[in-house]
């Protein structure tokens, strides 16, 4: 790691998503798991993505589309990751 006057240099910046990361992880490593809830119920990579998708089919199903504002009001657990990843 270089070291300038100030600091450690700034991490570069990389041209992603938080969707295109977690897809990335999915493929890679389907079966890793990705959280895991005060229940012990884990999600994986993999099942993290497919409940995103699904739930992204859902919301276009009811007319959400790109660009559109969307709220919820959820409980903090492991079906709302899932929401987020359908955003």
């Amino acid at each position: 790691m270089s070291r300038s006057a100030t600091g450690p240099a700034p991490a570069p910046i990389i041209d992603t998503t938080v969707a295109a990361l977690i897809e990335a992880r999915a493929l890679a490593t389907p079966d890793a798991p990705m959280l895991f809830d005060e229940h012990d119920r884990c999600v994986t990579f993999a099942g993290y993505a497919a409940e995103g998708e699904r739930i992204a089919r859902v919301l276009a199903a009811r007319g959400v589309r790109p660009g559109d504002v969307v709220a919820w009001q959820r409980p903090t657990r492991i079906e709302t990751v899932g929401l987020m990843g359908a955003l």
